[in-house]
């Protein structure tokens, strides 16, 4: 997409993150001086702009620094925070797929362990009548 911005186009930021990027820089804001007002992390800042949502502590304090960000870059902190929203759920089907092939794969992992553990358990029951039998412990 295209956005027309005096006089000449550029392109429109495609993601959460550009657009933090693009308003603070719009507006000549570093993220020291973000950092120093909201105290939050310059590493943690970077992780939004960059959409790296695993650098970030998740949750109500992941929204807290969002909406501390867009009040000082002057955006609606309501809006940015459903666009995170968005995002993240979009990751989350994904994360949820990969979390699902994981646990299908332990389930596998643990009923092969469970054969193998009622296999050895058949055994030394077997093993162990053998030796009562043989030792004399036949009835007469």
């Amino acid at each position: 997409m295209q956005v027309r911005q005096h006089g000449r186009q550029t392109a429109a930021p495609s993601t959460f993150g550009e657009i933090l990027r693009r308003e603070r820089q719009l507006r000549s804001i570093t993220l020291r001086e973000i950092s120093a007002t909201t105290r939050i992390s310059i590493s943690h800042l970077e992780a939004l702009e960059r959409n790296n949502f695993a650098a970030l502590p998740g949750g109500a304090f992941t929204k807290g620094f969002l909406r501390a960000y867009a009040v000082h870059v002057g955006l609606d902190p309501e809006e940015m925070i459903n666009h995170y929203l968005y995002e993240i759920s979009g990751r989350s089907e994904i994360d949820d797929a990969g979390e699902q092939q994981a646990g299908e794969e332990g389930s596998r992992r643990r009923q092969q362990l469970l054969v193998l553990a009622a296999g050895f358990i058949l055994l030394l029951a077997a093993v162990a009548l053998m030796t009562w039998w043989w030792s004399g412990g036949r009835p007469s």
